[in-house]
């Protein structure tokens, strides 16, 4: 029998269904997007009201004159750091009590100054206490990092094609992307540090001194690099040699810069304790304490200590 179509019942043609696929692509892809970022800002929202948890905690305990500890509570994909059990004191060294993301990448950090209370983020290169902001970070609203030239796993895979860099230490914090580099003298370590388009790590603030412990002190016992001397060592970028940055004298007398020629001033209250505290070299390593496990600055003669290099490279114009 014929068929008789009505008027209008035409169906769609080639042309259209593909056009509307299509749409229905850059939908898809311009959502998807959007709500994988859901789950990150409520994961630091809820870091962020936990610190705000313990700020509070922690100044009815000064005000007490009480030291009792806040109240630890798990947050998914952050931990909290300080000394001792829940310590309203902070970490050892930098006075600071703080929520720590799993991946500094997609998740900001939260710091609580002990002394002072001050609670502060750090994130894609950004510090400040405007905690709104910090949030539309997440989902890349005013992302400070939009001057990135360089970085992510096609970055890492570039740097991991030479030879003396250690493979599975790279990782990215704000504008620098940092990776361990073979030595074993510290200017071989440089060399290699160059070689990338770097320098040997310029730590410019305690925060980034409790970042490079808290994330390559692991790093450093798995891979069992220990020289003569039975010291594990990671060389950074600090230097009583020429051609190095703002110059600080220590308590001995000597002048120490970085290499990089970065004007940091920044020195942990206590460093060089694997040598006595005698400053009595003129390059420095992160040294791995077997007992604590922590990560403590030591200077040392050319002659001693061979260990990888901890590279920094910068990622951002």
């Amino acid at each position: 029998k014929k068929l008789l179509k009505k008027e209008g019942e035409e169906g769609f043609s080639l042309i259209e269904l593909v056009v509307v696929v299509a749409v229905l692509a850059v939908l898809a892809a311009i959502a998807l997007p959007t709500f994988d970022c859901f789950p990150k800002r409520a994961k630091a929202t809820a870091a962020l009201a936990a610190l705000k948890q313990i700020q509070t905690e922690c100044a009815v305990q000064q005000a007490e004159d009480s030291n009792q500890g806040f109240s630890a509570s798990a947050i998914q994909d952050y931990t909290i750091q300080t000394s001792g059990s829940n310590s309203c004191s902070g970490a050892q060294g930098t006075g600071l009590i703080s929520a720590v993301p799993t991946n500094t990448n997609e998740l900001p950090t939260f710091n609580l100054e002990a002394a002072t209370g001050s609670l502060t983020y750090a994130f894609k290169g950004k510090t400040g206490t405007d905690f709104q902001e910090c949030l539309g970070l997440i989902c890349g609203d005013g992302d400070s990092n939009s001057n990135r030239i360089k970085g992510g796993l096609a970055f890492q895979t570039e740097l991991e094609s030479n030879d003396f860099v250690q493979k599975e230490t790279y990782f990215e914090r704000e504008c620098s992307a940092y990776v361990l580099v073979d030595g074993p003298k510290w200017k071989d370590a440089q060399v290699n540090a160059k070689a990338l388009g770097g320098n040997l790590v310029t730590i410019n603030d305690a925060q980034e001194d409790k970042w490079v412990n808290e994330t390559y002190k692991k790093i450093a016992k798995d891979t069992g690099i220990a020289d003569r001397w039975q010291t594990t060592n990671l060389h950074i970028g600090l230097t009583r040699s020429s051609g190095t940055g703002a110059k600080v004298q220590n308590a001995a007398g000597h002048s120490d810069g970085w290499i990089s020629g970065e004007e940091s001033t920044y020195r942990p209250s206590l460093w060089g304790i694997r040598e006595g505290m005698d400053w009595d070299g003129n390059y420095h390593s992160l040294v791995l304490d077997q007992s604590t496990g922590e990560l403590a600055w030591n200077d040392f003669p050319e002659t001693r200590h061979d260990g990888k290099g901890m590279a920094e490279i910068s990622i951002c114009e």
